[in-house]
């Protein structure tokens, strides 16, 4: 599994998982938690977001061989 493949995965789990589990956890218990929550998850939501389009642009920019270099890669 190439690298975008992994961040778009991870984007889609960070996501789903931080807001249904948590949420759906914490509004029968503590409700101002699950406030925190859902306030939280469109931040997991970008940042997953953020590094899968700086994935995807370095794949165009690097051409079809996957020429980037991997200094590029650690500022993600």
């Amino acid at each position: 599994m190439d690298e975008i493949q992994k961040a778009k995965r991870d984007g889609i789990l960070n996501a789903v998982g931080f807001c249904i589990g948590l949420a759906t956890l914490l509004i029968d218990v503590i409700p101002v938690i699950a406030i925190g929550a859902i306030i939280f998850c469109p931040y997991y939501a970008i940042k997953s977001l953020r590094k899968y389009r700086k994935l995807k642009e370095l794949q165009l920019k690097s051409g079809p061989l996957g020429s980037a270099s991997p200094q590029e890669y650690l500022h993600l």
